[in-house]
């Protein structure tokens, strides 16, 4: 079966419903919660996963923690040591590391112009912007 190549990946796997759960269901909050519940739901071939799910309450290991890690890299372009992903072992925890890893990226000097360019806006012109970035 491996060696003929029949198996199917995960993703393309029927997902299984989500059963009973120890904490209740919280959707996706930010876009970077949206990207890593998407990766998690391919990775578990569970629908729906919420973002306080955690990764080894679901079945998660080493392995599937190297492949989720492979995914975030190529899917939203941020490097975690393997250490950094088993640490945050919920969406929103992990939510974080990646944005702070994304921050942490970006130069100063470009930081401080962004900033320079809210600091210019008003509170309509930002809700515009935060509208424009959820659609």
């Amino acid at each position: 079966q491996w060696v003929g190549g029949t198996t199917q990946p995960q993703s393309l796997m029927t997902r299984q419903q989500r059963g009973a759960m120890p904490q209740s269901f919280s959707p996706p909050e930010t876009d970077t919660q949206q990207r890593l519940t998407e990766i998690w739901q391919d990775l578990f071939a569970l629908d729906p996963i919420g973002i306080h799910d955690n990764f080894f309450e679901l079945g998660g290991h080493s392995l599937l923690a190297t492949q989720m890690n492979a995914r975030i890299a190529s899917r939203i372009g941020v490097e975690l040591s393997l250490t950094d992903v088993l640490a945050a072992p919920s969406v929103a925890e992990l939510a974080t590391v990646v944005d702070d890893a994304r921050l942490a990226a970006v130069a100063p000097e470009d930081l401080a112009d962004m900033l320079a360019d809210l600091d210019g806006l008003n509170s309509a012109e930002i809700t515009a912007l935060l509208e424009q970035d959820n659609n």
